[in-house]
């Protein structure tokens, strides 16, 4: 896409929502970041070695790195909003209250969240959409 064109975020963070819920958690699964890393929090996301042996566990390992990297560029609470609300799968109540924001702005602070890391990954996996015209 061109560089000027204007990323539609409405669309963009839908996808990505989407690619979190569908994707990106079954990465982090198979990888074994969560058996590997049982303490993680939005504020702690580690990056996982790799064995270099050519495994299907190592790609998914490196991808997973790569969600991870992505989310790591999120401001704090953006990815802490991403990470309850779509790897943790809370509610938005639950996640207001973890967050010490108000439900209302939920919305609107994982929309720029979910847009950042769509950014951060597009080498990996473009996840954007632009305005049409």
């Amino acid at each position: 896409m061109h560089p000027d064109a204007t990323i539609d975020t409405k669309i963009t963070s839908k996808q990505v929502r989407r690619f979190f819920k569908d994707e990106a958690v079954f990465i982090l699964n198979v990888s074994q970041f969560f058996q590997n890393n049982p303490k993680t929090t939005p504020d702690n996301l580690p990056i996982m070695a790799l064995e270099h042996d050519n495994s299907h566990l190592d790609e998914m390992k490196n991808y997973a790195n790569l969600i991870i990297m992505a989310l790591n560029t999120v401001p704090t609470t953006e990815r802490r909003i991403i990470w309850y609300r779509y790897v943790e799968r809370l509610n938005l109540f639950d996640t207001a209250e973890l967050v010490h924001i108000g439900d209302r702005q939920i919305q609107k602070y994982a929309q720029k969240g979910l847009v950042t890391f769509a950014l951060a990954f597009q080498d990996t996996y473009d996840i954007l959409a632009y305005v049409a015209g």
